[in-house]
């Protein structure tokens, strides 16, 4: 809890980045979340709060009356598509594929070898906006270099995957 959250000058900084609550006009603050490096807006709409981030995408508090835990209330929309680095990398023969999508979409998650060749579907389908995972299971496959590739609209990105066994 900060008795000033706007006042920031000798405190760490990474410490004070986030959103925060009062509940008695002011006299004192707690840190709800949303923790990033800008925040470029809040905007209420009913009982709804947004807060635009830098870094990390669109975030979505509902609260009823005063907000006594809102960090389990606290949901991350992304804002662009993007295709996280798999982990463990390397990995053996299991790993965890991360994407994140702003709206609806179809999305085709692929992988292949270093010849091009589709060695694994993960996804073709529609997904929600929101974060998305997706466990690789290589036991099949040998040690090697391998990518994959997702297709969310008019947005493709590739990234490199290594499996040792």
């Amino acid at each position: 809890m900060y008795d000033d959250p706007f006042n920031f000058l000798g405190q760490r900084e990474a410490e004070n980045r986030g959103i925060y609550v009062t509940t008695n006009t002011g006299s004192s603050w707690t840190k709800v979340g949303v923790d990033s490096t800008v925040i470029l807006g809040l905007v209420s709409y009913g009982d709804t709060t947004f807060a635009l981030t830098q870094d990390r995408g669109l975030f979505a508090m509902k609260s009823t009356g005063v907000l006594s835990d809102a960090q389990d209330e606290i949901t991350q929309i992304p804002v662009n598509v993007s295709l996280l680095q798999n982990f463990p990398n390397p990995f053996n023969p299991r790993t965890t594929i991360r994407y994140q999508v702003p709206s609806t979409v179809r999305v085709s998650l692929r992988v292949y070898n270093l010849l091009g060749q589709e060695v694994a579907k993960l996804v073709d389908e529609e997904k929600t906006g929101g974060e998305h995972e997706v466990s690789l299971d290589a036991s099949r496959l040998s040690s090697g270099i391998y990518f994959y590739r997702i297709v969310a609209g008019s947005f493709t990105q590739t990234r490199k995957l290594v499996l040792l066994k």
